[in-house]
């Protein structure tokens, strides 16, 4: 029998939440059904032995169709209805979690981040439906001095706060400064203010204001920088970066959240947690004639399988959370649901990481020949199609700037990666102790495939139950030698990839123990540089490096399956944001 030899490793899988739906998807093709028997396998763990279980169903099912990753329009026209005819009806939308808070700093899941920027708030730029970046509350595009360091921005006159006061600029000083101080709960203090004149020491609680932001008027900020930024404007479009008057922010203090004021197209109107929240259109919002619908209601609490049965019988118009993997097929086929079938491009890469100072894989050959271990083929095909396969850490979605897998590195080869093992002085592999946890359902047999096509070349992964608190501990403290997450950018580009998990000092790059100057160089020209295709030069040569190096392994981009309300007129998603254009789509008045 073969000697192993023992590592203690923890496999961390942390999909991130981000709700997607495609602007449309083509009708589906007429179905062939038949009733077949499908084999299912279970693998679980008993007493600290890999068990795989084999069951057989009889099932009817429809011809499955290949899900499609990336958006495509709607083929019939919405309906030919009078502008003063579309406004009115309330969407119904169904969360299986509450959100944790609508105050913009603290806004950190995907549901609270979705809401606050699409229904509360408002910032001085931001995404929209099509990836472009444009003004949302600033009147233009910046003015920008000579040596990129100075940008001045006109802001929109007669924008109102849902308490009726206008917006000035004060507020956006204000809310900017408030965002960047240590007691705000931030998950963000540092874009765009660790770049303004004054703006580190906010961040440090040594100032309580930045001396590089000046209010010139009422409608006019101005921004002084310490050195030239191309990414400047990208940070003010984070949600922790929306505009809130400082008299309401004072007023309630940490229940701010539950009394939220903003400037968006809906108000809110209450929170009774765990149950529901509610938002009413606003009447005086900035956008001329939007939004159309009444209001939106969200139900929490329910299991995604509950509130799709509910979206069936026409009770439900969004499953936030996505479909139950089960039933991606089922939808995606069925002759009347299939046009309602949505999934959604992602700026989500899915990876396995690893520290790169702790055995075996301070050794790049056992990291190589792990990457060529796995079978990203059959992780898409386990996912129901409902992610994409990547070999690079730019997704494709990313202003276009990603190398392509033309000529892929790594690709599955497992004789050459058990090849590579016994090189590298592991000839009988070795033995590893996992931690995962998966939060999106769609990817829910991604953990055991990966640990199926470790095992077929020598690594044995045991998969362990920790909570996610303690394991993301164990992470940063570098006591998890391997594990698997998702990095969602924040907004289309790769700068969140490069100053997140490649450069030195960054949030993963600490997690990895990793390290290249010329990476980090790379990264520090490509952020000061405002020509876009010498920047996307840099970004992928930035990107080669860390590849050659491979801390970790992108394997896949995610997409997210979802399913639209036939009741929902001129449907559209913002990807940055993870939420539907809610200011933009209507309810036919006979569906209302």
């Amino acid at each position: 029998m073969a000697q192993f030899r023992k590592f203690r490793l923890l496999l961390l899988i942390l999909v991130v939440a981000t709700l997607g739906l495609v602007a449309c998807s083509p009708q589906a093709p007429a179905p062939d059904t038949e009733t077949v028997v499908q084999t299912v396998e279970v693998t679980r763990i008993v007493e600290g032995e890999v068990v795989t279980e084999v069951a057989t169903i009889e099932v009817e099912v429809t011809r499955v169709v290949e899900v499609p990753v990336e958006v495509t329009p709607v083929p019939e026209e919405a309906p030919d209805v009078a502008e003063e005819e579309r406004y009115g009806g309330t969407l119904m939308v169904g969360y299986s979690q509450d959100l944790t808070s609508l105050d913009p700093p603290k806004a950190w899941s995907t549901m609270d981040w979705g809401t606050a920027a699409q229904l509360l708030y408002n910032r001085l730029y931001t995404f929209d439906a099509d990836d472009n970046l444009v003004p949302d509350l600033a009147a233009d595009m910046p003015e920008i001095s000579e040596d990129g360091t100075v940008y001045t921005v006109p802001l929109k006159e007669g924008v109102l706060f849902h308490n009726g006061r206008e917006l000035v600029a004060e507020d956006v000083k204000y809310s900017l400064e408030r965002n960047a101080k240590p007691d705000s709960g931030t998950w963000n203090a540092t874009a765009p203010l660790s770049n303004v004149v004054g703006g580190q020491a906010v961040i440090d609680g040594e100032a309580e204001t930045a001396d590089g932001i000046r209010v010139v008027d009422d409608h006019t900020i101005e921004f002084t920088l310490v050195e030239a930024d191309a990414y400047f404007v990208h940070g003010l479009t984070l949600i922790t970066n929306s505009v809130v008057p400082q008299e309401v922010v004072e007023e309630f203090g940490e229940d701010f959240s539950f009394n939220p004021v903003g400037t968006g197209p809906f108000q809110f109107v209450e929170w009774l947690p765990g149950e529901r929240l509610e938002f009413a259109r606003y009447e005086d919002y900035f956008e001329e004639g939007k939004p159309y619908l009444d209001g939106i209601v969200y139900e929490v609490g329910a299991d995604p399988s509950v509130y799709l049965l509910r979206f069936e019988q026409g009770e439900i118009d969004v499953v936030a959370d996505g479909l139950p993997a089960a039933e991606i097929a089922r939808i995606a086929s069925d002759p009347e649901m299939g046009d309602l079938f949505l999934n959604t491009k992602t700026f989500l890469t899915g990876f396995l990481a690893f520290n790169t100072e702790t055995p075996p894989f301070d050794n790049p050959d056992v990291r190589k020949a792990l990457a060529m271990a796995i079978d990203r083929e059959r992780l898409i095909d386990l996912s129901a199609n409902a992610a994409s396969i990547t070999y690079d850490w730019y997704p494709p979605s990313h202003y276009n700037c990603t190398a392509g897998d033309d000529n892929p590195l790594y690709t599955y080869d497992p004789e050459a990666a058990q090849q590579l093992l016994a090189d590298a002085g592991y000839p009988d592999g070795f033995q590893v102790e996992s931690w995962f946890r998966v939060i999106r359902p769609w990817l829910n047999r991604i953990p055991e495939a990966v640990q199926q096509d470790l095992a077929a070349v020598g690594v044995e992964v045991e998969l362990l139950q920790l909570e996610t608190a303690v394991a993301s501990e164990m992470v940063d403290n570098h006591e998890m030698p391997m594990f698997m997450q998702a990095w969602g950018s924040s907004f289309p580009d790769p700068f969140n990839f490069a100053t997140e998990i490649f450069q030195t000092g960054s949030v993963y790059a600490e997690r990895l123990n990793y390290s290249n100057p010329e990476v980090d160089a790379l990264v520090e020209a490509a952020r000061q540089n405002t020509d876009p295709e010498s920047r996307c030069e840099q970004w992928l040569q930035a990107q080669e490096l860390v590849m050659q190096d491979l801390p970790a392994i992108p394997l896949l981009v995610a997409g997210y399956p979802d399913v639209r309300s036939p009741r929902i007129e001129d449907f559209c998603y913002n990807h940055t944001y993870h939420r539907p254009c809610y200011a933009d789509i209507w309810i036919a008045p006979d569906n209302r």
